[in-house]
């Protein structure tokens, strides 16, 4: 928007060409583009399109479930493992409330 304002361009028209382009581009988890799976059709945009196989919605959230699930295991795999046991002493860092007197 900013880039488009400097430039003298109409920034509503720079939003809605921005929307129209993240809206017909397949999302990287589902496969399909978010104006597809909400409004259950193809939309036309200026960019040309291949025919593809319509995507079920059992598909895509199948599709999302495995996705996230690779997530998972990335992330579990990078995990830290606590050695911390049942009657360990531990420090437990307190929030700091708006009246606290140390003026942080």
């Amino acid at each position: 928007m900013r880039v488009a304002q400097a430039e003298g361009r109409n920034w509503k028209d720079e939003l809605n060409t921005f929307l129209l382009a993240y809206r017909t581009t397949p999302h990287s988890t589902t496969g399909v583009p978010p104006a597809e799976a909400f409004l259950q059709r193809k939309i036309r945009s200026k960019l040309p399109s291949m025919v593809t196989q319509h995507t079920s919605d059992e598909d895509m959230r199948e599709r999302d479930a495995h996705e996230k699930m690779k997530g998972k295991k990335y992330g579990d795999k990078r995990a830290k493992k606590d050695d911390i046991v049942v009657g360990d002493t531990v420090l437990l860092q307190q929030p700091h409330s708006k009246g606290d007197i140390s003026g942080r």
